[in-house]
């Protein structure tokens, strides 16, 4: 996935990368989980502060949720500048394209 989005992107962002590898990285260490434990993930982590209680989940699932929802942000962003005429530059100017 992030091979095949710097090679077609043409200037891509360094935040995109690293949120992309972020992902990447949590998708692999679960696929390995897969693999190598009979086709079962190990989730170790639960949160119950009372009001807040999570399902169980691993830090695998932390990397892709993290990284997923930075490349939402920066893209969401990149999306809005774009529709609004500008390169995204500090002083907000208008590009011509």
């Amino acid at each position: 996935m992030v091979v095949t989005y710097v090679l077609l992107a043409s200037s891509p962002k360094p935040i995109t990368i690293l949120s992309l590898s972020i992902a990447s990285g949590g998708a692999l260490s679960n696929l390995f989980d897969r693999i190598f434990f009979d086709g079962n993930v190990v989730d170790f982590l639960r949160l119950d502060l009372g009001f807040l209680r999570t399902g169980i989940f691993n830090a695998a699932d932390i990397a892709i949720s993290v990284g997923l929802s930075l490349f939402a942000l920066t893209s969401l962003g990149w999306l809005a500048r774009r529709s609004a005429g500008t390169s995204g530059n500090s002083r907000g100017e208008r590009t011509l394209r």
